[in-house]
């Protein structure tokens, strides 16, 4: 085990969602094959009509920035954050739901990389920045009007989910993944002061951890996936709210590699698998059933999210050609849309408080809104 090699990791565990600038932008709308518009009785059944529109006003004039991941703050405006590859101070942008930016503020230097973020209960955006403050990285909280504050962390930060339903006020929770200070994995939480727990019992070695999402019952659940040439863990686990760890894997294919998780409206959580080019749900009792039926082979699934029409939405990425957004029902029926720029490389991926799906596009820094059609 190296520190190179833990880095590494963490690098992409970073740039998952995000590389690259354009300053182009588009719309179009799409009635898949079978589909049709959804009336009240048909949510989350039949496949319905969808428009997407790519808005170019990321601050896209800046080459070396990658966006990496995005939120509904406390102002219901969507805020994205953007790695800086040259090594310079990230972006946090504020985008109105019309798909205007508003805002941009500036954060860190040297080594900092901004990957994930969230609105806490205190009315503040707060981030994950995985090399700074030293090798191990910090938590970063930041007000609506851009004032910054860093907390130290133990082991690189990487993904960040506000925890209301399972402890209102009590903060956020976050993944540690290793850094060059440890050789294991942490699921953290930080109070609105910065206190930091870290919960490490139950957690393998040289396993990096990949999404988090809240579900019912009071318990958050994550991915796990080995470290390149590691025997880690291939995983999906379940944290309760006072630390109790419990690890499934009975259900994943060999090689499979959880990706991004989300609650889905049937109370099960939901998630990608980059591997084996599947959508995974899996039930609070640990049951996992895999669906890749109507999945382009060759697409590299990332984000995924619940909709506001009964069904979750996930992002088709890989590099150069044949970017999609795929919708797949609670019994499983997958649809396709690509009527967007093919080689945008979506990532994450959320629903907004206007009741359309956001997403990131790595390849073309840019952000966009799907807009589902009745």
């Amino acid at each position: 085990m190296t520190a190179v090699r833990i880095a590494r990791a963490l690098l992409c565990a970073a740039f998952a969602v995000g590389t690259g600038a354009c300053s182009s932008a588009g719309s179009g709308s799409a009635v898949p094959a079978g589909g049709a518009s959804l009336g009240p009785a048909q949510r989350g059944r039949f496949a319905p009509r969808v428009e997407i529109k790519e808005f170019a006003d990321l601050p896209s004039h800046r080459p070396s920035y990658t966006p990496t991941a995005l939120t509904v703050g406390p102002d219901e405006a969507i805020w994205v954050t953007e790695a800086n590859r040259s090594n310079s101070s990230n972006p946090i942008v504020r985008v109105k739901l019309s798909g205007k930016r508003s805002r941009v503020y500036y954060y860190g230097g040297y080594s900092s990389t901004l990957s994930g973020i969230a609105t806490g209960s205190d009315g503040a955006l707060w981030m994950t920045n995985p090399f700074g403050t030293g090798c191990c990285g910090s938590i970063v909280r930041m007000t609506t009007t851009g004032s910054f504050t860093t907390y130290g962390a133990s082991s690189g930060p990487s993904a960040i989910t506000n925890d209301t339903r399972v402890s209102p006020g009590n903060g956020l929770w976050f993944l540690q993944s290793g850094g060059c200070c440890h050789i294991f994995a942490f699921v953290s939480r930080v109070t609105p002061q910065g206190a930091m727990t870290d919960y490490a019992a139950g957690m393998p070695y040289y396993t990096i951890i990949n999404g988090i999402a809240m579900g019912p019952g009071g318990a958050l659940w994550f991915t796990e996936t080995p470290l390149e040439n590691e025997n880690g863990m291939t995983a999906i686990a379940r944290i309760t709210a006072n630390g109790t760890i419990t690890q499934f894997t009975q259900g994943l294919k060999k090689g499979a590699q959880p990706g991004a998780i989300a609650a889905g409206p049937d109370g099960a959580l939901w998630f990608t698998d980059g591997a084996d080019e599947s959508v995974g749900r899996i039930s609070t009792q640990g049951v996992i059933t895999s669906y890749k039926r109507g999945i382009t082979r060759g697409e590299g699934l990332k984000g995924i999210a619940a909709g506001p029409d009964g069904a979750m939405w996930f992002t088709e990425s890989i590099a150069g050609a044949n970017s999609k957004i795929g919708r797949i029902t609670m019994s499983g029926r997958i649809t396709e849309y690509s009527n967007f720029n093919s080689d945008s490389e979506p990532t994450a991926i959320i629903q907004g408080p206007d009741h359309n799906m956001w997403f990131i596009e790595k390849a073309t820094n840019r952000l966009a809104r799907l807009r589902i059609l009745q």
